[in-house]
């Protein structure tokens, strides 16, 4: 069998990654390749800025990711912050001045550069705490923006949703995101809202035999004695399920032995001899 070589000239030139120094409106540092386009780097700035992320969370609403595009980024090549003067006296990287499909390397940006980033401001989170969707977010397990609803708008961690009259602490428990569950309740949304068919996230979390989701809520002091529309409670669904792990977590709290008590969903049926 023949060997196929690449002729040299073929190969992609080798990956360069810059170390970019951010230094308004907070301290922080950034890795991008140099052939990233403006629009890379916006996005980049705006993941950390925003969500203290080094990538955006996704799913993300559009109308939210083209929040990246209102960024004025500004910087200069000298290691001295306390030279900056105005924003004219730097290298401007406004939509009006350079094209977001620039590379970083093409517009002078290089380790030694110092960024201002400009429009990332408490307006801008305040914007997207009321605008995004915090059912998704709760489901997806995104803390870092769940974080950003619970300082600027912390009612919406509340809401429920039209279909099913959940809350997005209903979804992250559902979806076993513990840090999501914690971020949710100390953020003072109620720990025991019910949903459509009257269950709570711990009804929700041990139905899916989410073991960490579970014991968060019970640390964070979740009832468990709570019953849904068909008078279940968290433990009969871990047992229905036969969710061991769950069942294990809930025993301490609930006190019955759930090794010997017979099942609610066994039936003994007697069946008289026919003579």
């Amino acid at each position: 069998m023949s060997r196929r070589i690449t002729p040299q000239g073929s190969k992609p030139p080798p990956s360069h990654k810059l170390r970019l120094q951010v230094v308004e409106p907070t301290s922080c540092t950034i890795e991008i390749e140099a052939k990233s386009t403006i629009f890379e780097l916006r996005q980049k700035l705006f993941a950390r800025l925003v969500f203290d992320s080094e990538d955006l969370p996704c799913p993300l609403q559009q109308s939210i990711v083209d929040m990246a595009e209102k960024l004025h980024i500004a910087f200069s090549d000298t290691d001295k912050v306390t030279s900056y003067s105005t924003i004219e006296d730097e290298n401007a990287l406004g939509t009006d001045k350079v094209t977001s499909y620039s590379t970083v390397e093409d517009v002078g940006l290089c380790e030694a550069s110092r960024i201002r980033v400009h429009g990332v401001g408490d307006d801008m989170k305040h914007q997207i705490a009321s605008e995004v969707d915090v059912h998704l977010a709760a489901r997806s397990g995104h803390s870092s923006l769940l974080r950003v609803v619970a300082n600027f708008c912390p009612i919406r961690l509340s809401e429920k949703n039209n279909q099913y009259s959940a809350t997005p602490l209903h979804y992250s428990a559902q979806h076993g995101h513990p840090e999501a569950v914690y971020l949710i309740v100390e953020a003072n949304a109620n720990i025991n809202p019910t949903d459509a068919f009257f269950q709570t996230p711990l009804h929700r979390a041990a139905n899916q035999g989410q073991t960490d989701a579970v014991a968060m809520l019970l640390k964070m002091g979740a009832d468990i004695d709570a019953k849904d529309e068909d008078g279940f409670t968290p433990m009969r669904l871990a047992r229905r399920f036969k969710h061991a792990p769950v069942m294990a977590i809930l025993a301490p709290a609930d006190g019955k032995d759930i090794w010997t008590a017979p099942s609610p969903e066994v039936q003994i049926i007697r069946i008289k001899p026919i003579d």
